[in-house]
C-alpha cells in the first residue's frame, strides 16, 4: 500500500501497522513490509521516500537502491553485522545507523533472525537530519517544508492527537512543534524519530 500525503503540509498521517504490504526483496531473499512510498505514483525503483520494516532470519544481500541515503534501525534481535566487501558495519539493538543505499551490504544476523526497521530518502530531494531512539517523552521539530516519521518500536505512544499502536507509523509534517509521549509505562516503550529536511 502506498501513502502519498504532500510532504511538509497538510495534517499528520497515521499508518497503523495492519495496513503494511508484504513484498519479496528485489534481490528475491527476503520479505519486506511497506510503510509508505512517497510521492504518489512512486516505485520501489523510483521514490523519495520509503519507508519498510523488514525480518532478516538468515544472512541474505540487501537491495541497491542508488542515490538513497539508508537509516536502518535494528528493532528485534541481538545484532545483524553488514558486510560491504571493504569493511564491516555492527548494527546493535535500537542504534540508528546509516550508509549508502546504492551499496548491498551481506547481512548477517546474530542467533535466530532480527527486524529492522527502514527510513530510505533520496539524496536529491532530502536531507536527513535527526535519527534518534527515544523512551521517555520528547518534542519533534519538523522544518519548513519537511516532514518527520515516527515508528513505535515498543509500547503505545501519543503526538499530534493521534495515539500510535505498538509498530504503527506516523508521518508528521512541517509546522510547531510536536510534543511525543509514551502511553504506555517508560522504560517499556521505544520510538524511531528520523527528520528530514528538502535538499537546498
Amino acid at each position: 500500500m502506498s501513502h502519498s500525503p504532500a510532504p511538509g503540509q497538510g495534517s499528520p498521517l497515521h499508518i497503523p501497522a495492519s495496513s503494511y504490504l508484504a513484498l519479496p526483496w528485489k534481490t528475491g531473499q527476503g520479505i519486506t513490509e511497506e510503510i509508505c512510498l512517497l510521492p504518489e505514483g512512486a516505485t520501489r525503483d523510483r521514490f523519495d521516500l520509503r519507508i519498510s520494516c523488514a525480518p532478516i532470519p538468515e544472512v541474505a544481500t540487501f537491495s541497491a537502491f542508488p542515490g538513497v541515503e539508508r537509516v536502518i534501525t535494528l528493532i528485534e534481535g541481538a545484532g545483524l553485522d553488514l558486510d560491504f566487501g571493504d569493511r564491516l558495519l555492527r548494527l546493535e539493538l535500537l542504534a540508528p545507523c546509516r550508509f549508502d543505499s546504492g551499496l548491498a551490504p551481506v547481512g548477517r544476523p546474530d542467533g535466530d533472525g532480527v527486524r529492522v526497521i527502514n527510513v530510505m530518502a533520496a539524496r536529491d530531494r532530502w536531507r536527513i537530519t535527526t535519527a534518534r531512539v527515544m523512551s521517555a517523552a520528547f518534542q519533534s521539530d519538523v522544518p519548513a517544508g519537511g516532514l518527520a516519521v515516527l515508528f513505535a518500536i515498543a509500547g503505545e505512544w501519543e503526538a499530534a492527537g493521534c495515539r500510535i499502536g505498538s509498530r504503527d507509523t506516523l508521518i508528521l509534517p512541517a509546522g510547531a512543534a510536536t510534543a511525543c509521549h509514551p502511553v504506555t509505562k517508560e522504560g517499556n516503550a521505544a520510538a524511531l524519530e528520523v527528520v528530514l529536511v528538502p535538499r537546498d
